[in-house]
C-alpha cells in the first residue's frame, strides 16, 4: 500500500519516518546484528525511544546518490533490452510503501507494474570494490532489503542492481518471494523487535545470534539468482 508519495530523503518523507515509528527495510539488517550502517542497540533507541543516530552522510554515500538515477536507467534498459520487462514498460519512482498489516515500510528506487505484476528495483552504487558475481558475496543488508520489500509491496520478485561506476561494471540479481522464510523466520523476529517493551537495550550479539544470522542467510540465498554482468567495452 502506497503510504506517502514523496521522494526520499525530502522533508515529508523524514516527517513520516520520524511519527511512523515503523521498520524500514533498509534496517531489518540491524535486528539480525547485520547492518553496516547501524547497529540493533541504535535501532532500538530509534525506534523505542526516538533518539535518532547522526544522519552524517560520508562522500561515498552522497556520490552513490547522486549516481542512482542513472544505476536505474542503466538497469531498466538491460531489463527491457534482454525481454524480462516489456518494450514500452513504465518505470515508476512513487514514494514510500507500508505493509497492509504491520509497520513495515520500503522505498523502492523504482518499480513497474504490467499485467497484474509488480515487480521492484533496487540499485546499489560501490566504489571501492568490484559488483559482485556471486550470491553469496552479497551484503545481508542488500539481501534483506530487497526481500522485505517484495513482501511490504506484495510484489513478485525484486531486481538488485550493483554497479562500479568508475569500473564501469555491473551484476543484476533478482531476489525471489519465499512465504515460509518470512511467516516463520524473519517477519517474527521483526514483530519481536517492535514490540519488546522492555527499556534495556539489546544485548551484544552471541553466539544464537550469529547461527539465527547465518540460517536466514543461507535460506535467503537460496531466493537469490544471478541474471546478468556487465563490463565495460574493449
Amino acid at each position: 500500500m502506497l503510504a506517502l508519495s514523496q521522494k526520499q530523503d525530502s522533508d515529508y518523507w523524514h516527517l513520516f519516518r520520524s511519527l511512523s515509528r515503523c521498520i524500514t527495510s533498509t534496517q531489518v539488517a540491524a535486528i539480525f546484528y547485520d547492518s553496516p550502517y547501524l547497529s540493533k542497540q541504535a535501532l532500538f533507541r530509534l525506534v523505542h525511544q526516538g533518539i535518532k543516530k547522526s544522519e552524517y552522510k560520508s562522500a561515498v554515500m552522497e556520490e552513490g546518490q547522486k549516481n542512482e538515477m542513472s544505476a536505474i536507467v542503466e538497469c531498466g534498459k538491460y531489463l527491457t533490452a534482454s525481454g524480462i520487462f516489456p518494450e514500452n514498460v513504465v518505470f515508476r519512482r512513487a514514494g514510500t510503501f507500508i505493509h497492509p498489516r504491520e509497520p513495515i515500510t520500503c522505498t523502492p528506487d523504482a518499480f513497474v507494474l504490467y499485467d497484474g505484476r509488480f515487480r521492484g528495483i533496487e540499485v546499489k552504487n560501490v566504489s571501492s570494490s568490484c559488483p559482485p558475481v556471486d550470491p553469496r558475496d552479497i551484503i545481508t543488508q542488500y539481501l534483506l532489503q530487497c526481500f522485505v520489500s517484495i513482501y511490504v509491496t506484495r510484489a513478485e520478485d525484486w531486481f538488485l542492481f550493483i554497479r562500479n561506476v568508475q569500473m564501469g561494471e555491473w551484476s543484476l540479481f533478482c531476489v525471489e518471494r519465499e512465504n515460509d522464510l518470512w511467516e516463520k523466520e524473519i517477519l517474527p523476529e521483526i514483530l519481536r523487535f517492535l514490540r519488546e517493551e522492555t527499556v534495556v537495550t539489546p544485548h551484544r550479539k552471541s553466539r544464537n545470534d550469529s547461527v539465527k544470522l547465518l540460517s536466514v542467510r543461507n535460506l535467503l540465498l537460496r531466493r537469490v539468482r544471478l541474471i546478468s554482468r556487465g563490463h565495460p567495452p574493449l
